[in-house]
């Protein structure tokens, strides 16, 4: 095997049984040059040495996770438990990829987002802000994710979707296509959202509305 990296004898405790090392490049490849100093791994089995993957300034890859293709985590973001990362990828700022999540295709995470649970997050997809993508939920496409978000259960959110503000989708929902959904709206049991602007939520009598400005229609949760 051609090595792209070794641990450096820089190291850090970031917890009771981790020890973190910083990479340090042995050959040029991508944007990465010979002697570079990149983020921190645990083991090497945490990032391939095939591919243009790399771990980078103060990013943290470890536990049983991994990282290969030609995935980038940068910043201070990290990837740790079982979590993957691949594909073209790019996970960075203060982001979080972690227990079974996995992180693929052309995706990115950047804020202060989180990826948990057995949720995947792929194709197009940005995540960003404080946004929590967990339980099996999936997100795919060009679906953006942004603000206060929170996403769990079996929920999918795909296609040309945005999701933002302080909204939430759960259950077996489905959010997709040409469709904005914001203001603080949730949106959960099996609920189908394909088309308009979500942006408004009203209590009427103890029942929960949720209108769209841009339809004459509202749905009763």
């Amino acid at each position: 095997m051609n090595k792209k990296y070794k641990l450096s004898e820089e190291s850090l405790q970031l917890e009771p049984g981790h020890i973190l090392h910083r990479i340090i490049s042995l050959r040029d490849f991508y944007n990465v040059k010979k002697d570079d100093l990149g983020g921190y791994v645990e083991f090497e089995r945490n990032l391939s040495h095939n591919g243009r993957c790399w771990v980078s300034e103060n990013a943290m890859v470890y536990g049983n996770s991994q990282v290969y293709d030609n995935a980038l985590i940068c910043g201070h973001a990290r990837v740790y438990e079982n979590a993957q990362v691949y594909g073209n990828a790019h996970i960075s700022d203060n982001a979080r990829i972690y227990a079974n999540a996995q992180a693929f295709g052309n995706m990115q995470s950047s804020g202060n987002s989180a990826i948990t649970g057995g949720a995947k997050v792929f194709d197009g997809a940005k995540i960003s802000g404080f946004v929590i993508i967990s339980g099996e939920s999936q997100i795919y496409g060009s679906a953006q994710i942004r603000d206060h978000v929170w996403v769990s259960g079996n929920s999918k959110i795909y296609e040309a979707a945005i999701v933002c503000e302080s909204s939430a989708v759960f259950g077996f929902s489905r959010v997709c296509g040409d469709v904005y959904v914001g203001g603080s709206v949730d949106v959960y049991g099996d609920l189908t959202l394909n088309h308009g602007i979500w942006n408004k939520r009203i209590r009427i009598k103890d029942r929960i509305y949720m209108i769209s400005s841009t339809l004459e229609k509202k749905l009763m949760g």
